[in-house]
């Protein structure tokens, strides 16, 4: 735009103010505002341009004009600050809604995701319920074989077990058949008691069984004594005499093993309650040997004699005559072999 000189300004404007005579200077004439409305923008820009120019030139304006000029420039610098502020405000809520967008775009795939991850482990439970049943009906499969299992190896262990005993009571039947059996068969003083003096007794023992004896030895106890004894227990007693085999044999020449078993000195007072007949010589005697498999085996014998009796001559107790597997011994089956 091409702006004209004051001079012709103010031939083109007769209305403008004139120079003042005093002050030399042209005073400014306030526009009314049907010239504004007149004039239009056109001078309103025009006084814009001439505060753009220099502030200097307001002094030219009237203070109405020029007060109404800096209302309208704030007011266009209030405007455009609002403006950008909306601006801004709206590019922000372009972008907030541009991140709601892709966050709603997200969720919504994350939904699907889920949806779908959701499916899947719908489907798998139904998979895993179809093979829990199916193993469920395997393990009860299982289980019937398994007991069944269990009662035919039960079965079969009973079978084991039975065939164990019966071959073990075979086994013991043979060797109870087969093993030896040693009794004392005939007792004999080697003198008759003194007093102060030692005594022996010479005991046979004899093997009625079908194989030998292995490490026959034989230890006895002597008492005197009015009434039988209470049966004595001789089994830690260790024997002083050699231990010995005896074969098995019977008839009349049997063999035998004999055993010298010495007696205590008696005293003065037991020998004469024993010549008076008040007590008796009672004697103990514990027999124990081996069979061939090497199990252990013993007989036991309680034998009294009286004093003016043959020195050979001994009765068996009502008690304490036994083998090992508790059959009690007869006397008189003994006295049998001692009147042999």
């Amino acid at each position: 735009m091409e702006y004209k000189d004051e001079t012709q300004n103010q031939k083109d404007h007769p209305d403008h103010d004139t120079p003042d005579a005093a002050s030399g200077s042209t005073a400014p004439q306030s526009i009314p505002h049907a010239d504004a409305a007149k004039h239009g923008v056109g001078d309103y820009l025009n006084k814009a341009w001439i505060i753009s120019g220099g502030f200097g030139h307001l002094s030219k304006l009237s203070a109405h004009d020029s007060y109404t000029l800096i209302l309208g420039v704030i007011g266009l610098i209030v405007a455009a600050l609002t403006l950008r502020i909306f601006y801004q405000q709206l590019d922000v809520m372009n972008r907030t809604l541009t991140q709601i967008e892709t966050s709603s775009i997200q969720t919504s795939q994350i939904i699907a995701l889920y949806a779908s991850q959701t499916k899947s482990a719908n489907t798998l439970a139904k998979e895993s319920g179809d093979t829990v049943d199916q193993m469920k009906v395997q393990s009860g499969s299982m289980q019937t074989s398994a007991g069944a299992s269990v009662r035919q190896a039960d079965a079969a262990i009973n079978v084991v077990e039975n065939a164990r005993k019966s071959l073990q009571a075979t086994i013991d039947q043979f060797r109870l058949e087969q093993r030896p059996w040693c009794v004392p068969v005939q007792f004999s003083l080697t003198s008759e008691l003194e007093i102060g003096k030692e005594f022996t007794v010479l005991v046979a023992v004899q093997n009625t069984g079908r194989t030998p004896a292995l490490d026959l030895n034989a230890v006895a106890n002597f008492s005197m004594r009015e009434m039988e004894p209470v049966p004595i227990i001789l089994t830690g007693i260790e024997p002083t005499m050699n231990r010995g085999i005896l074969p098995p044999g019977v008839g009349e020449f049997t063999p035998k093993f004999s055993f010298t078993l010495p007696g205590p000195k008696p005293s003065m007072v037991e020998i004469a309650a024993y010549q008076s007949k008040r007590k008796r010589l009672y004697m103990y005697v514990l027999v124990r040997y081996l069979d061939v498999y090497k199990q252990p085996h013993s007989s036991k014998a309680c034998v009294f004699h009286e004093f003016g009796k043959p020195l050979d001559e001994f009765r068996f107790c009502r008690q304490g005559n036994e083998i090992d597997t508790g059959q009690q011994l007869r006397g008189v089956w003994l006295v049998s072999y001692i009147a042999a």
